[in-house]
């Protein structure tokens, strides 16, 4: 993994703690940490003031991805707070980004991914759910892979954390889940892995991005 070098010259200028922004879930947290780590083995010493948010995505968890909800429905609470200058920048999913940024704001970073594969969750391995058995993800390109390999799976929409969209799996909501692999590592979660998927993932997937003023990269 690797951050941009201007990124840690930028860093290095703050003499107070650098607010950061995120969501509020685990995953959001545990990627938070992941972007410390990054910088303190690149030797910057910065303090973090750790803020979070609650994005519409977040707020909102009836209305299908798949209904192609706005650009921003989990970075909108964020880029409010960076243009209202509470906070100093904001760490994304990379893919949860909006095409493009909001006005005076860009990425000041992208990290590599840990695993650009997706994975499927269940009891069982992909290969041996029966015909009929529900396969939930969030994802229509997801859904439409799953059908080209098992035509007789179903599909069912799902939403929640990785951590939700486990349980009710296990309430017997559907059969099996497709998600991201770096997700469930940066979780803890690999045990649940039955198998890895064999297509190729979404563009940006498990990469991190780090989010900011434009201004302030000058």
């Amino acid at each position: 993994m690797f951050l941009v070098s201007w990124l840690f010259k930028l860093m290095e200028s703050f003499t107070q703690k650098i607010k950061i922004g995120s969501r509020a879930s685990k995953l959001a947290l545990v990627q938070v940490e992941e972007v410390r780590s990054l910088l303190k083995e690149k030797g910057i010493k910065i303090s973090f003031a750790r803020r979070t948010y609650s994005t519409r995505g977040d707020q909102n968890k009836t209305v299908s991805l798949t209904a192609s909800p706005a650009d921003d429905f989990f970075t909108d609470a964020l880029d409010t707070a960076l243009l209202n200058n509470e906070i100093d920048a904001a760490i994304h999913s990379a893919k949860d980004l909006p095409q493009p940024l909001p006005a005076g704001l860009t990425i000041f970073a992208l990290t590599a991914s840990p695993d650009e594969t997706d994975a499927f969750v269940g009891k069982v391995t992909f290969n041996q759910l029966p015909a009929g058995a529900k396969v939930a993800t969030s994802s229509i390109l997801r859904q439409q892979r799953v059908k080209e390999l098992n035509p007789e799976l179903e599909t069912v929409d799902i939403r929640g954390t990785i951590e939700e969209r486990i349980r009710k799996m296990r309430d017997g909501y559907c059969d099996g889940l497709i998600v991201a692999t770096a997700a469930l590592k940066r979780l803890g979660l690999e045990k649940h892995i039955q198998s890895i998927m064999p297509w190729e993932a979404a563009p940006l997937q498990g990469q991190l991005a780090v989010v900011g003023r434009a201004g302030d990269t000058a």
